[in-house]
């Protein structure tokens, strides 16, 4: 099985689901998404053996949080800013290097809703931004081509 560098990937967005797809520029780690189901306890009792039994329930498509190298001077940076404030959905991809083009496939897409951006000013390090993404939806796996 190959192995892949994480350096290089991508995340970008298209506001408000219209419109082509702009490259998040000067993210950090990405972490995510990182898709969960509920279950629903449906135990009763002559459950066999004594133990829980439980279906499936709501599936949650998660979250996508990253690190910005936050420029206070960049208008990119505000409009991010911006999304958060305007709670409105977009449509994001999330692709690492060597992925084929999201043309052909090998990236994630969902819709989202920016969450969180919050601020941090360390005494020894850089100016960052924690940004959150709330996966609305199914997030797609577009395989390899």
């Amino acid at each position: 099985m190959a192995k892949r560098a994480a350096y290089g990937s991508k995340l970008a967005i298209q506001r408000l689901q219209t419109g082509s797809y702009t490259d998040l520029a000067n993210i950090g780690d990405i972490s995510g998404p990182e898709i969960s189901a509920e279950t629903i306890d449906v135990t009763t009792h002559d459950s066999t053996d004594s133990f829980n039994e439980f279906l499936a329930g709501i599936a949650d498509g998660g979250e996508i949080s990253f690190d910005l190298q936050f420029d206070p001077t960049s208008a990119a940076h505000e409009t991010l800013y911006n999304d958060v404030a305007g709670r409105g959905l977009h449509n994001f991809y999330l692709k690492a290097p060597g992925w084929a083009s999201t043309g052909a496939g090998g990236y994630f897409s969902f819709a989202g809703l920016l969450t969180k951006m919050g601020m941090g000013l360390p005494v020894k390090g850089s100016i960052t931004a924690p940004v959150t993404i709330k996966v609305s939806g199914k997030p797609v796996w577009h395989k390899f081509a």
